[in-house]
């Protein structure tokens, strides 16, 4: 009688569910003799042992063999935490796969947190918002809307309530104060399953979400290899993961973890063959994402406030499309197979993401000529409501691959997102990489003239001595900048040079025509590459 009990417990913490007299574990009907009598024992011992008492439904149904089945189904509790009492204790019970299993202290935090119908993001801290910065936030919001933030949009988006910061705000913040806001980068040696236990390059960071959020595909496009096909003087560059599906798992991760597990944080681990992203928390429901279909998943939001804001920068499409998103880009590389599908994996205490590498052990010969086929189509599909004006005063899509709206940038590239991969300079920057430089993936137009003029040698154009004596003094500031902080937008190199903003935007296009600068990446997370020395 007590596991039965447990189950309604763990059930009203939940999603509710259904439990079924008459048959037994190995799927024998018995069925119910004296249904009248049964209903009644269930609900008395219900009334006796759980508290407060559930809404639940008391059902007769006949089997296949003619049995008839008592089905009670618990509704997805209004006041939890429910408690089962008996055997003079007083616990709380959620589902774990299959299984009840005891709240732990975060649990049941969790669950008082639901009952009174708040969540972990909306929670008011101690810490106000006169004392904290938000350069990388409302630099993306800025970029992103086209609007500047100000105190009352700090309000009415759940950052602040009454002059105090709110965990998201606090998590938004430059200096983030969350303890548990944190990410370790690791690239392995081997294979996810003949890992050698080496480590080739390895970071930690603390900062903003978005400052999390570029560090983790600023590590994994520097760790990551780029195959390239040449075709009638062009080149085409085919890396080992999807940008977007990359961005998409980050920013779920980020979005989607559970903040009361204490001492977690978001981990990347790269190998030779995939990476895989962690977050701490499994699915809300405390099912396995893996016994689902990825398209089918029904959303729940765990942190609303976050999904909400990320949605306002353009880093989240609509609600429940992550999963499916992150799996439709990826078959539309050129270098797709089959076995090369994302993976998701998840149990209680954790929600993992399994993107395999596209060039492992592949000889790429495919004669294409693009790298996403109908990658815009799938972005279309999703953002046929979700368009926005951008700086021209025509309408784009929020999240078109190439770029032509990626947070207001303009269709050149010369403006990068306002959450830029290095923020080495503000307020709130985490640890810096241990390793620097890094490839992105490139999806610009390299000038042919250059290619036939000239051959990369490490980076840098082979010209004699990779130098340039004809620039001016804008031009050497900016080239300077732009080699110590290659993801800078160009708002910052305006800030730091103490050059006027288009004027930086004339010397980025001057130093491109020069062959000094090439733009690599998407307009959200591209980075510059400097190609000759500083003279």
């Amino acid at each position: 009688m007590e596991n039965w009990l447990k189950s309604v417990s763990a059930f009203a913490n939940g999603t509710g569910g259904v439990l079924v007299f008459g048959a037994s574990e190995d799927g024998t009907v018995a069925g119910a003799k004296d249904m009248e009598t049964a209903s009644e024992i269930i609900r008395l011992k219900i009334e006796e042992c759980i508290v407060p008492f559930p809404e639940i439904h008391l059902k007769e149904k006949e089997s296949n063999n003619g049995k008839r089945l008592l089905l009670l189904e618990v509704e997805a509790g209004r006041e939890m935490p429910y408690y089962y009492a008996g055997n003079d204790t007083i616990k709380a019970y959620v589902r774990s796969g299959k299984a009840s299993i005891e709240a732990d202290a975060q649990e049941l935090k969790r669950l008082v947190l639901k009952g009174r119908h708040l969540t972990y993001d909306t929670q008011i801290t101690g810490y106000y918002f006169k004392d904290f910065s938000f350069v990388d936030f409302c630099v993306a919001y800025e970029e992103w809307s086209g609007r500047r933030m100000n105190n009352r949009r700090f309000e009415a988006f759940g950052l602040s309530k009454g002059g105090k910061l709110t965990n998201a705000g606090l998590l938004f913040a430059d200096r983030s104060s969350v303890s548990n806001s944190e990410l370790f980068c690791r690239r392995w040696k081997g294979t996810a399953k003949k890992n050698t236990g080496e480590l080739s390059d390895h970071a930690k960071y603390k900062g903003s979400l978005i400052f999390l959020i570029n560090k983790s595909i600023w590590f994994v496009k520097r760790n990551m290899k780029n195959l390239w096909r040449e075709e009638n003087e062009r080149k085409t560059e085919l890396p080992d993961y999807c940008e977007w599906s990359l961005f998409e798992a980050v920013v779920n991760a980020f979005a989607h973890r559970d903040y009361l597990i204490a001492e977690s944080e978001i981990q990347i681990d790269m190998f030779d063959d995939c990476l895989m992203i962690s977050s701490p928390g499994g699915m809300p429901d405390g099912e396995a994402i893996q016994d689902k279909k990825s398209n089918i998943v029904l959303s729940v939001r765990r942190n609303p406030t976050l999904a909400d804001i990320f949605w306002r920068i353009g880093y989240m499409k609509q609600q429940g499309t992550g999963l499916d998103r992150i799996r439709r880009i990826y078959e539309k590389a050129v270098n797709y197979t089959p076995d090369k599908a994302p993976e998701f994996y998840s149990d209680k205490g954790q929600f993992t993401v399994v993107l395999k590498s596209l060039n492992y052990g592949e000889d790429v010969q495919d004669e294409k000529d693009i790298l996403y086929r109908g990658v815009e189509a799938v972005n279309d599909a999703d953002d046929n409501k979700d368009s926005g004006s951008n700086r021209n005063g025509g309408k784009t899509s929020g999240a078109d691959i190439d770029g032509s709206k990626m947070n207001g940038g303009d269709a050149n590239g010369d403006k990068a997102d306002g959450g830029d991969i290095n923020r080495s300079k503000v307020k709130g920057g985490g640890m810096e990489d241990s390793k620097a430089g890094g490839g992105g993936i490139n999806r610009n137009k390299i000038n042919s003239k250059d290619i036939d003029r000239r051959k990369r040698n490490g980076g840098n154009i082979n010209d004699g001595e990779n130098k340039i004596a004809a620039l001016n003094e804008n031009e050497k500031k900016v080239l300077a900048i732009l080699k110590e902080q290659p993801a800078i937008s160009t708002d910052r190199i305006s800030q730091q040079s103490k050059i006027a903003k288009r004027t930086v935007e004339r010397t980025l296009q001057s130093l491109k025509k020069k062959g000094a600068v090439a733009r690599e990446g998407s307009r959200r997370s591209g980075s510059w590459r400097v190609l000759v020395d500083i003279i």
